[in-house]
């Protein structure tokens, strides 16, 4: 085991709170380790599905960011899954995409993000959404 119980939900912690105060680019920076992977649901146009390395999140992050009006969102956890490597968040965010063809369209997002803490630092990040439309 390389990281405590302890340690995992203070990890987790930190990224929830650094999320609700809209800091995402400090959690990442903070928190991620330099060869992370980002695992999304499903690849969309001009994203791939799979990321490596912190940069690679932050590009991602910044662009979401510039190409959507955020209106609102909100975070509740850590939820640890006992193996003191790995915790969820569930996230949820009201956006209006800039670009693409749901722009204009005000929407709402709700995820489940897992996260793989080792030595402290996220190593990992999986983003579990609905991809079909239904409730």
């Amino acid at each position: 085991m390389t990281t405590s119980a302890d340690q995992l939900l203070a990890v987790g912690r930190k990224l929830a709170d650094l999320c609700r105060e809209g800091k995402n680019f400090e959690a990442i920076e903070t928190l991620y380790s330099d060869d992370i992977v980002s695992i999304e649901a499903a690849e969309m146009p001009g994203h791939p599905r799979r990321l490596d390395g912190k940069q690679a999140i932050l590009e991602k992050t910044r662009w979401f960011f510039e190409n959507h009006q955020i209106h609102g969102g909100e975070v509740k956890g850590p939820y640890p899954a006992g193996d003191c490597e790995r915790f969820a968040l569930w996230m949820s965010l009201d956006v209006t995409p800039k670009v693409g063809p749901m722009a204009g369209n005000r929407m709402q997002i709700e995820e489940v993000c897992l996260y793989t803490v080792q030595h402290g630092k996220i190593t990992e990040e999986e983003f579990l959404y609905d991809m079909t439309g239904g409730a």
